[in-house]
């Protein structure tokens, strides 16, 4: 993606790390989600509290 010139290479990286956290913590809960639509508000603020 950053090699079409849509994002930086530091930009993306910096978003694949996001992700691959966010990946990492969902496969680590009792309970994953699964569908998009069980990413709430509360699941974030779990992840961000988990991050931080």
């Amino acid at each position: 993606m950053y090699k079409d010139s849509l994002l930086r290479e530091d930009t993306y990286v910096g978003y694949m790390s996001y992700l691959r956290n966010l990946k990492i913590y969902n496969q680590n809960l009792k309970n994953p989600i699964t569908y998009i639509y069980r990413l709430d508000k509360e699941y974030l603020n779990d992840f961000l509290e988990h991050v931080t």
